[in-house]
This record gives structure tokens, C-alpha cells and sequence, in this order.
């Protein structure tokens, strides 16, 4: 009978952590796919170089290697002084579109920022007029498994 009674509330134990170590197992995998997605978007403009990503016409040419969405959705890019801000969301399949599987739940976006280094940030002024900083960032909506948000910043020189 004791047997029963301690098998009995390992079980119900069981029970009521399993949800929220799955729920919890999603979300790190959310933010681990972030991660790398992050990361490749870094590596994509670290790759083209300051003259594709911060100079004239760095939109197009961006858009050309695939970096940013093609057409930019309305209202994009933004443009606020010297920064520019763009969408990688269907570049990089974040949500499902078509027959193509997202990484994401829809309602994801991915977004770039591309930009002079602040001043006073700790760099020489003239390494800040000769980088860019890139920021991308993935955020994703609140559901079943909770929302989340992952940003990842490099600078670009200019050779």
C-alpha cells in the first residue's frame, strides 16, 4: 500500500513538471535557432564588407546577396538620419511562407540595423567615421511557448 501511495505521487510529480521543462525546451530552442540566425546575418555582412552594407546604395547591393528581404515590406526601410534599418524575415525563412517551413511562429520579424558608430562609445573618432555598426534582431511573438527577443551587434570597417 505504501508502495502504491509514494509511486502514486512520483507520478503526479511527474506530471506537473513535465510541462514546464517541455515549454521551457522550446524556448531554448527558440533562442539557440536566434542565435545561429543572428550570428549567419553577422557573418553575411562581415562578408560584404562596408562598401555593401554602409555605403551609397548599400540596400540594393544588400538585398542582391540575399542579406535583406526582396521587396522590403511597407514601411521599410526605415531611415532615421544615418541609420537604416531593414528586414531579413522572409530572407532568412523565419515564418512559414508557402511551402517553405519558418523557423518561427508567424508574426516574427527580423530586422537590421545598419549605422555610424554612437560617439563615445569607447572607439577613436576616427575609427568611428570609418566602421558601421550592424545590429540584427530577431524577435518573436508571445504564445504557447512565451516570446523572446535576441539582438547581435558587430561593427564594419571601412578599408
Amino acid at each position: 500500500m505504501l508502495a502504491l501511495f509514494v509511486f502514486g505521487m512520483i507520478t503526479l510529480l511527474f506530471g506537473a513538471v513535465f510541462p514546464v521543462a517541455s515549454r521551457a525546451g522550446h524556448m531554448s530552442g527558440n533562442y539557440a535557432e536566434a542565435t545561429l540566425i543572428g550570428q549567419r546575418k553577422m557573418d553575411q555582412c562581415r562578408q560584404a564588407g562596408y562598401a555593401n552594407t554602409y555605403a551609397s546604395g548599400a540596400g540594393a547591393k544588400m538585398t542582391a546577396l540575399g542579406i535583406i528581404d526582396n521587396p522590403q515590406p511597407p514601411g521599410y526601410p526605415i531611415v532615421n538620419g544615418t541609420t537604416t534599418t531593414y528586414t531579413f524575415t522572409l530572407a532568412d525563412d523565419l515564418v512559414t511562407i508557402g511551402g517553405v517551413k519558418g523557423y518561427f511562429p508567424d508574426g516574427t520579424t527580423g530586422t537590421l540595423t545598419v549605422g555610424p558608430v554612437p560617439a563615445g562609445a569607447g572607439w577613436s573618432a576616427p575609427s568611428v567615421s570609418q566602421a558601421a555598426l550592424i545590429t540584427a534582431t530577431i524577435q518573436w511573438p508571445t504564445g504557447p511557448q512565451g516570446g523572446g527577443v535576441y539582438a547581435t551587434s558587430t561593427l564594419i570597417r571601412n578599408y
